[in-house]
């Protein structure tokens, strides 16, 4: 399903049905990204629905990721000047009223983009993306 990556992905099938088995929620979307490309490890048929096709799709993705530097400028904002006493940025929610987009931070250069709907429970699913890719 995916277009080639240049690099090798933490975030694989066994990931993606963890974190599907961590909520009764829909999960829309699981997409691993470093600071120069992505890389989709699963999108919804609800998702797949929103676009026209295949490539309008990843061109949304694309659009997104474009944006991926404020995320990776986001931990050392919140760990080094904002609140230095923390070790560690986990994970960032935003909460619109279409469903919930969380990015977890795997590494300093390296995130995993959730989609979820509006009232999932972020926690469970953070902890099991986190258990499965260790």
């Amino acid at each position: 399903m995916d277009r080639d990556v240049p690099f090798d992905p933490v975030v694989d099938g066994e990931a993606v049905t963890a974190v599907r088995a961590a909520t009764d929620d829909t999960v829309f979307s699981v997409v691993e990204y470093t600071t120069d490309d992505l890389h989709v490890a699963y999108v919804s048929e609800a998702t797949r629905a929103l676009y026209d096709d295949e490539t309008d799709m990843y061109g949304h993705f694309d659009r997104i990721h474009s944006y991926v530097n404020l995320d990776i400028a986001e931990i050392a904002l919140f760990t080094d000047d904002l609140f230095p006493f923390a070790d560690d940025a986990r994970f960032i929610t935003t909460a619109l009223d279409t469903g919930k987009m969380v990015r977890v931070y795997v590494s300093d250069k390296r995130g995993v983009f959730i989609g979820l709907e509006p009232a999932a429970t972020v926690e469970p699913i953070v902890d099991a993306l986190l258990n499965a890719v260790g």
